[in-house]
């Protein structure tokens, strides 16, 4: 496993691998949009090794992800959109061998979106 990698470095290089995979225009927005809640977030510097449960269920709730720059909350919708584009980075890392599939299991990529936040 890559120790030294930043969410920064890691968001970057996914984000040129599934350009050169061609996927959709709508993919790629969508996946550049919701990494940029991850890295702001974590913090560019923030090392990958580091995810573990507890920091990804923390974004999850956090205002970052939950709500717009206004304030108002994201709609159902956007967050299933970005919860699954970050499943696919999750897998990505896994792949590149920059996150180890034991560090979090993948059910922690999906969110629980019933209710209030």
């Amino acid at each position: 496993m890559n120790e030294t990698i930043t969410i920064q470095e890691a968001i970057h290089e996914y984000l040129i691998a599934i350009q050169e995979q061609n996927k959709s225009e709508k993919f790629t927005n969508t996946a550049r949009r919701s990494l940029k809640r991850v890295e702001a977030f974590f913090g560019p510097d923030f090392l990958v090794k580091n995810l573990n449960p507890s920091n990804i269920q923390d974004f999850y709730y956090s205002s970052e992800f939950i709500k717009l720059p206004t304030g108002k909350q994201r709609r159902k919708r956007t967050l299933f959109a970005f919860s699954r584009a970050i499943v696919q980075f999750r897998r990505w890392m896994t792949e590149m061998n920059y996150f180890s599939a034991d560090q979090a299991p993948e059910m922690l990529f999906f969110p629980r979106l019933k209710g209030e936040y």
